[in-house]
């Protein structure tokens, strides 16, 4: 927190207390008086993803401007009181024009942000920690979809594993069938869960050998060498917290990603329809956990073994994101589950989301999928999109 050195002590705390309330913040923090103060906690500052920085009184403009020395992004919060403001805007111009990223809250634009930036921080190291392994693919599927594959490892932090066809294949033929799959599943269809269960089994082992956190399979490949889905398998892996992400698609999984650091698992689902009110998302696959009920069928596209229909929550609040291939464009909504009529011409766990001008939201989707979780998080997806410079796509 900055304050003028001017200022009495007790004031600066008086206001640092008024400050932290209305952030709900409950934490350490310091009062920055002089260059000397910033200089002494400069091994700290670099430490961070981002800078919160509030402006508790006039007379602080300068110390602000020294900000830009980190090169990080600054989370700049300014009072209604005590030429907050005024310092604020006058070290945001100048730390703008040398090239910084700030995000302006000012005063009850920052309640409760505390939670906000603690939620954020928690995303972004989730993802630097990521080893995300792509089995079934190699360099040309990033060429073929036009997937920056560079930015993202560069912006996000994100290392990417690439397991080939022929390398998933041939460990899926010496695996045994996963055990937990087998008991999850059995007495759900009057078919082996065998094949199937031996697909966890394989993109576990794969995993394992390669010090991944989390997996994406490209499923056509894949099923049109076996004839097996890998549904049950990336269903259960879910279920237990583990990101599993259908056709090998890194942007679908950077969303699940950044849902599962806010504490959520989520679904992937194709935008397959949509009217004046409402859109529809189908997979054939769904985490168990966030549907009411589900039963197990063959698989849409190709009629193999087996795919799962879920019934999910109607009534709740969803939260609906996507991210571009360049990763610098992110877009996220919210609407309410509503009743669906199941379709035997789409994928086979179907969800119809109630939304505001359905339109005009597809007319700004930029890819096929759509990744669905259960509450309300577009604001998490701003703040996350604000503080890594990304583009928010805003629809209402």
């Amino acid at each position: 927190m900055f304050a003028s050195k001017s200022r009495s002590e007790s004031d600066m705390k008086k206001y640092a207390e008024k400050a932290s309330a209305l952030m709900n913040f409950s934490g350490k923090y310091y009062i920055i008086r002089t260059i000397e103060d910033l200089e002494s906690l400069k091994s700290e500052i670099q430490k961070l993803n981002f800078i919160p920085a509030v402006v508790l009184s006039g007379g602080t403009s300068s110390l602000l401007m020294r900000l830009s020395d980190f090169r990080k992004t600054v989370i700049l919060i300014t009072l209604s009181g005590n030429n907050s403001l005024t310092s604020g805007l006058k070290a945001r111009d100048v730390l703008v024009s040398k090239g910084i990223n700030v995000i302006h809250f000012h005063d009850k634009e920052a309640k409760d942000l505390a939670k906000k930036l603690e939620a954020v921080e928690k995303i972004i190291e989730s993802l630097k920690k990521s080893r995300i392994l792509l089995a079934g693919i190699d360099e040309s599927h990033f060429k073929k979809y036009e997937i920056d594959i560079e930015f993202l490892k560069k912006k996000f932090g994100v290392n990417i594993i690439l397991s080939s066809l022929e390398e998933l294949v041939n460990v899926y033929e010496k695996s045994k069938p996963h055990e937990k799959v087998l008991e999850k599943f059995s007495g759900k269809i009057k078919k082996s869960l065998d094949d199937p269960a031996k697909v966890r089994t394989a993109l576990e082992t794969l995993m394992k050998k390669y010090s991944a956190t989390d997996v994406g399979i490209r499923c056509f490949p894949f099923i049109l060498r076996t004839k097996v889905t890998p549904c049950l398998a990336l269903s259960s892996m879910l279920d237990e917290g583990i990101i599993a992400g259908c056709e090998a698609d890194i942007q679908a999984i950077i969303i699940m990603k950044i849902y599962q650091a806010l504490g959520q698992i989520s679904y992937i689902g194709n935008v397959v329809d949509y009217d004046e009110e409402s859109i529809i998302l189908a997979h054939c696959t769904v985490a168990t956990k966030l549907v009411r009920q589900y039963e197990l069928m063959p698989h849409f596209e190709t009629g193999n073994d087996i795919a799962i229909r879920g019934e999910f929550f109607e009534g709740e609040k969803v939260t609906l994101a996507m991210i571009s291939n360049d990763f610098r464009r992110i877009i996220a909504f919210e609407g309410i589950i509503d009743k669906v009529d199941w379709r035997d011409n789409i994928c086979r766990s179907q969800v119809k989301i109630r939304i505001r001008d359905a339109k005009k939201v597809v007319n700004k989707l930029f890819a096929g999928h759509l990744v669905l979780a259960y509450g309300s998080w577009k604001e998490y997806f701003k703040l996350l999109s604000s503080m890594l410079n990304l583009k928010f796509i805003d629809v209402p």
